[in-house]
């Protein structure tokens, strides 16, 4: 038999395009496509591991200074903490605590007096040194950082933060 135009047909059968009836049965016809269209040639999957590869190259090193700029900013927030705590600790002893006095256990800073004593909480990875000058009138704050591309310092009777030339407390 030939083809015969659509007869009726059960509710269920989808016609289409692709769909043709032969004596009453739905034939589906296959539609063939380019033979060279099944995929992506080596040239285009190249193409767009080389575009990776320009990315990430771009990226990687802004996000390495992102995270440089975050430590710092790290060791910044902690010695204006702990500087705040240092003058805290003036107020309450009319004094600034001695050198013996200032202790970092993990990320705990502890000053202690006869009175009790003040802590506060640094950045993971911080460590926070103090010197007190031999007239007992300012003190000095160190902040290292192995990650950290510098050591900052804050000095009190210096204006606070120190820029980063500055790599030793002046006493």
């Amino acid at each position: 038999g030939g083809d015969n135009p659509r007869p009726a047909s059960p509710a269920h059968v989808r016609r289409s395009a692709t769909t043709r009836y032969r004596e009453g049965t739905p034939v589906h016809i296959r539609q063939t496509r380019p033979v060279n269209d099944d995929g992506f040639t080596l040239i285009e999957l190249l193409v767009v591991m080389i575009v990776i590869g320009i990315l990430a190259s771009i990226a990687i090193p802004v996000f390495l200074h992102q995270r440089q700029n975050a430590i710092g900013a790290g060791q910044i927030a902690d010695l204006r903490s702990i500087a705040n705590e240092v003058e805290g600790f003036y107020v309450d002893e009319d004094r600034y605590p001695l050198d013996t006095g200032f202790a970092q256990a993990g990320q705990v800073v502890t000053m202690t007096a006869a009175s009790g004593g003040e802590t506060q909480r640094v950045t993971v990875g911080n460590d926070v040194t103090y010197h007190l000058n031999p007239t007992g009138t300012a003190f000095c704050l160190t902040a290292r950082n192995s990650r950290a591309q510098f050591d900052r310092l804050w000095v009190s009777d210096g204006g606070g933060l120190q820029p980063v030339t500055t790599t030793t407390c002046p006493f």
